[in-house]
């Protein structure tokens, strides 16, 4: 009778044994996974900084770019207006409407003040106008 007892608890000895094996096992796996699981992210966290970092680096450059172009066309205009003379920007201007000097060729031709654009424009203008206002109303 006690050599059947002592083989019982020898073999419930025995199965607590393997099942605390298989559960340690268990235990080992499971926290592998998550060591994996973890460096796998942390690993897609960083990638993901980096292309952010990427990503703001280009469209600093970029802006920078544009700035050094804004720059250097607002300072290239600046040298040319600071070339040209009072009389030349004057010159420029009124020819935009066309020749106002009584001495002008084009008064001598008898042509008015009014640029080209303007010559052909209908003397009705006003009331194509404002059939087209009174249409939209």
């Amino acid at each position: 009778r006690h050599k059947q007892a002592r083989e019982r608890r020898e073999e419930r000895a025995k199965h607590l044994a393997s099942k605390r094996a298989l559960w340690l096992e268990k235990e080992e796996k499971a926290r592998v996974l998550r060591e994996k699981q973890l460096e796998e992210r942390r690993r897609r966290l960083e990638e993901q900084r980096l292309r952010t970092e990427k990503r703001r680096a280009v469209l600093e450059e970029r802006q920078r770019q544009k700035l050094e172009r804004n720059k250097e066309r607002y300072e290239a205009a600046i040298q040319r207006s600071a070339k040209k003379t009072w009389a030349e920007i004057r010159q420029q201007r009124w020819s935009w409407a066309g020749a106002l000097h009584q001495g002008s060729p084009a008064h001598k031709d008898g042509a008015s003040r009014c640029s080209l654009s303007a010559v052909n424009l209908p003397k009705h203008v006003d009331s194509i106008i404002n059939k087209r206002l009174s249409k939209s109303s």
